[in-house]
């Protein structure tokens, strides 16, 4: 599509998703739904952030800040390109189809690994992002630490559902090293998104036991 995401509306980007064309796909929503997720983070920060006077505490807070604002920034753009990069594979893919030669064979190649590299891009900012979510459990105010949390499930659903789709694009590849490395690759994001989500939670749950919550 020649729109950008971010400037429908989200009930016109609701409606791109649920109809009969294949962009919007999984990429770009999971890439939205991790920006949402980082925008709950973001918004603990900021609200806790008007409360506290002293440069001492601000500080660490804008450091917070400084992570999550160019994250919010990359998961927007990656959404988009996601559409981009799967239009790619397709056009790839078609040429392919009506001419068998090297060069459409190597677009095809090129256009497969754009594809698998759009959502390891998403998920590693997401769990970028969960580091920061991390972190602001411990800099955010009691009251908004379920929102902090609510953006850390997001981000590792996001994180994770993105990679579903990296064992699809490898079917466009036939090397089986690189294969096996984009494999690990998927596992080990997984991973930690899993790990750091856990992190937030039982750092969320001391501090509230810590507030006598």
């Amino acid at each position: 599509m020649d729109t950008r995401l971010s400037d429908l509306t989200l009930a016109q980007f609701r409606d791109a998703v649920a109809s009969n064309r294949p962009t919007p796909g999984g990429g770009a929503v999971c890439a939205t739904c991790a920006s949402f997720g980082l925008g709950l983070v973001v918004m603990a920060l900021e609200i806790t952030k008007k409360h506290r006077t002293e440069p001492a505490e601000r500080a660490p807070i804008d450091a917070a800040l400084a992570r999550a604002r160019p994250l919010l920034a990359q998961l927007g753009d990656a959404a988009d390109g996601d559409v981009r990069a799967f239009q790619r594979y397709m056009d790839a893919l078609k040429r392919l189809r009506s001419e068998a030669t090297p060069e459409a064979e190597r677009a095809r190649t090129e256009a497969s690994v754009a594809a698998i590299e759009s959502p390891l891009t998403i998920a590693g900012a997401a769990v970028h992002a969960l580091e920061v979510a991390r972190d602001a459990t411990g800099l955010s105010t009691v009251h908004l630490l379920s929102d902090v949390c609510a953006g850390a499930e997001l981000l590792c659903a996001a994180a994770v559902g993105v990679l579903q789709t990296v064992e699809m694009n490898l079917r466009g590849l036939d090397d089986e090293a690189a294969s096996a490395a984009y494999r690990a690759r998927r596992d080990r994001l997984a991973r930690m998104a899993r790990v750091e989500a856990d992190a937030v939670r039982a750092r969320a749950d001391a501090h509230l036991a810590a507030h006598g919550t």
